[in-house]
């Protein structure tokens, strides 16, 4: 997106702008994102395209047909992504806690990273870890999608998130938070 912050910090903004005005093209998959590069890089501006994430096959993608969640277990609730901080997987956690002090559900964490140990010893701080899972990474992701009631998206900011797309392609509503773009 526009243009990748963690990208320009680790490599510093010069070399960052070397290598995109030695590209022949630079895609970005948010037409915001695109914009913000070609204002910050007019060099480079007739070179930047715009293509968005692809959708998943609507004939592949067919929700399911779920049960209605049940009373003492509530909805599954479903996070995919990094554990990383522009994921906020901690903010997820915590959205969780205040939420469940309210109504029974159940969040499963899918998607692994640095933050992985840390965002465990909050679910159990919190003592929500009989609530609230971390799945690891899964092949499956979509058929947890099509059984599940709720996609949450927690970070700060996103291209275009390709979880999202997913949840929605199955038919599940998404809470998300106000990102710059995507979201």
């Amino acid at each position: 997106p526009t243009p990748p912050r963690r990208l320009i910090h680790k490599v510093g903004f010069w070399r960052f702008r070397r290598v995109i005005s030695a590209a022949d093209a630079v895609i970005q998959n948010t037409r915001g994102g695109a914009d913000a590069l070609r204002r910050q890089l007019p060099s480079v501006a007739d070179r930047v395209a715009y293509i968005p994430n692809a959708v998943p096959d609507a004939a592949t993608s067919q929700p399911a047909t779920k049960a209605g969640p049940s009373a003492a277990e509530g909805p599954t609730v479903i996070w995919a992504g990094r554990l990383d901080r522009v994921k906020r997987p901690d903010l997820a956690v915590t959205a969780a806690a205040q939420a469940l002090r309210r109504r029974p559900f159940r969040l499963k964490m899918f998607g692994d990273g640095p933050l992985r140990l840390e965002v465990q010893a909050q679910i159990e701080r919190l003592g929500v870890q009989d609530r609230v899972a971390l799945c690891g990474r899964s092949d499956a992701l979509l058929d947890e999608m099509r059984q599940a009631h709720l996609f949450f998206l927690t970070s700060d900011s996103e291209g275009m998130p390709n979880a999202m797309i997913e949840a929605m392609s199955v038919g599940l509503p998404v809470v998300a938070t106000d990102c710059r773009f995507g979201p």
